[in-house]
């Protein structure tokens, strides 16, 4: 499945030329977690996506990807109505978050149950820096969840992987650290802040 969302994600990038611009980190981002608790950096190998190629490099730069495969237990209704789900849900949130406050990233999630369309979830913080003047086309077509984790709550949102590819583009994400310098009224490049 990794496989099959990194080659979706380098024809997205490329605008269908390439299928080889991202693959699996190793270890699913552990050699990174490994390496982080004894002080010492990996760029790009957080998560469980890298980008193999310099020309894919600003989305790993901006977003710390996880990708979840089957877990037919884990709906997302679950972070709504408090169905057991929700604990799966967490537990990849707070994943999520730790590889990318690890990196200095946003993050998303890609989460694909059997015999269903992927869903791509993160936080809501992420859509005005990613579209930061309107240029969001169908905001109506994202979901939006209040997530109370135990140290912090916020709002997540989402749709299907497809829609997600169709409301965003390469530039977006390229664009990502400049737009976080215009709303914060910097002169320089400064990455989303990791707590999102």
């Amino acid at each position: 499945f990794e496989r099959d969302i990194c080659r979706k994600l380098s024809l997205w990038w490329s605008e269908g030329k390439r299928d080889d611009l991202f693959w699996r980190t190793s270890n699913s981002g552990g050699r990174a977690a490994l390496r982080k608790r004894k002080g010492v950096q990996t760029a790009g190998h957080y998560g469980d996506i890298c980008s193999t190629h310099e020309d894919s490099k600003a989305f790993t730069d901006n977003i710390t990807l996880e990708i979840k495969r089957g877990y037919p237990k884990a709906s997302l209704h679950d972070l709504i109505d408090g169905g057991q789900g929700a604990v799966i849900w967490k537990d990849w949130i707070r994943q999520a978050r730790r590889a990318a406050r690890a990196s200095g990233t946003s993050w998303m999630i890609i989460h694909k149950r059997d015999r269903k369309e992927e869903v791509v979830v993160f936080p809501r913080t992420l859509i005005p820096v990613l579209a930061p003047f309107g240029s969001l086309l169908k905001p109506e077509g994202f979901f939006q969840i209040h997530v109370d984790l135990s140290s912090v709550g916020l709002v997540i949102c989402g749709c299907l992987l497809n829609e997600w590819f169709k409301m965003f583009s390469r530039r977006d994400v390229e664009n990502q650290g400049a737009t976080k310098c215009v709303q914060q009224g910097s002169s320089f490049a400064v990455r989303p802040a990791a707590s999102t």
